[in-house]
């Protein structure tokens, strides 16, 4: 993992998850550095690995020793064990790293997909990877979302969006996690898969929709998404408001019906067919804007006494 980073997390539902794997991590961390004998092995549930082919040479000129060569290793499960030794061998490289992991042992379970024709069907392969990945035991659960992540929409979604705005898309959980820690990106150019769904909705005018539950479950496999490039323009434009008018970037503090709103508002009041021009349309309009949009609620709510608590979220100001 140390040399290939994500590319051998392709067929793991998840990433690195740094923040939201935090306890495991330093559980995992712990006991390598801090314990000297081998519990390691007793408390991890081990790595689960594909490979295309595997070869065992017990040949190698050292007692009780062999060499294992896998050919296109992909880790399945165990990836935020594998995260965290890479860490500690890339954070101690330059020092006795060895003396580290001497004594230390992690169950390996290394899955050969034998090259017959039936085995070599892409969909029949996807689909025994992600039985394997439910029933394997997880130190940290691998929710819905996780599984619906490696599909095609998804997958196909994550290149458009950078290849057309530079954004880049989130399908899975922490898989930016290596490019943050060594500052090669900026957690500002990292948009979160539920609020891209959100932000989408709102741009388009379904507003209940965008704070819906779960709202990356069900739209993950909407083929439109790709194939619309108004619906997806619309979007752009609204994440451009909406970095402006939203203060957080966290979908679980972002599913107040005020704030689609107005991204809808701007979207069909200001937006432009020049994308390069997006920014300057929001910041000369957004002042002006926001007088009206404080007009139309006092309007409705003095029209209509239950609109606040409907339509608007009484806790949340206008920023």
């Amino acid at each position: 993992l140390y040399k290939y980073k994500n590319s051998i997390l392709k067929y793991n539902p998840r990433s690195y998850l740094e923040l939201e794997g935090q306890k495991v991590n330093s559980a995992i961390k712990e006991t390598i550095l801090n314990i000297e004998t081998n519990e390691f092995a007793l408390f991890n549930n081990g790595i689960t690995m594909l490979s295309d082919e595997t070869y065992i040479n017990e040949k190698i000129g050292q007692k009780n020793k062999a060499q294992l060569n896998v050919k296109n290793p992909q880790i399945i499960n165990g990836g935020q064990t594998t995260f965290t030794l890479s860490r500690i061998y890339e954070e101690n490289i330059n020092n006795d790293v060895g003396k580290i992991f001497q004594g230390k042992e992690v169950l390996l379970k290394v899955i050969t997909f034998i090259n017959t024709p039936d085995n070599m069907d892409v969909s029949k392969k996807l689909d025994l990877i992600d039985a394997i990945s439910t029933a394997t035991n997880q130190q940290t659960p691998v929710i819905s979302a996780d599984k619906y992540s490696n599909e095609r929409i998804p997958i196909l979604l994550q290149k458009i969006l950078f290849d057309r705005y530079g954004i880049l898309f989130e399908r899975k959980r922490g898989e930016f996690g290596d490019g943050l820690n060594k500052k090669y990106i900026d957690k500002s150019q990292i948009l979160e898969r539920n609020l891209f769904f959100r932000i989408y909705c709102a741009a388009n005018g379904d507003i209940n929709k965008a704070v819906e539950k779960k709202i990356f479950i069900n739209k993950a496999n909407e083929k439109e998404i790709l194939d619309n490039n108004e619906k997806l323009d619309n979007f752009y434009f609204s994440f451009r408001c909406f970095k402006l008018i939203s203060n957080s970037s966290n979908p679980q503090k972002t599913k107040h019906k005020h704030i689609y709103g107005q991204l809808f508002a701007m979207t069909n009041l200001y937006k432009n067919n020049k994308i390069e021009e997006y920014d300057t349309v929001i910041r000369n309009n957004l002042s002006n804007f926001r007088k009206e949009w404080d007009k139309f609620v006092e309007t409705k709510s003095t029209s209509k006494s239950n609109f606040v608590r409907t339509y608007i979220d009484k806790e949340t100001k206008m920023p």
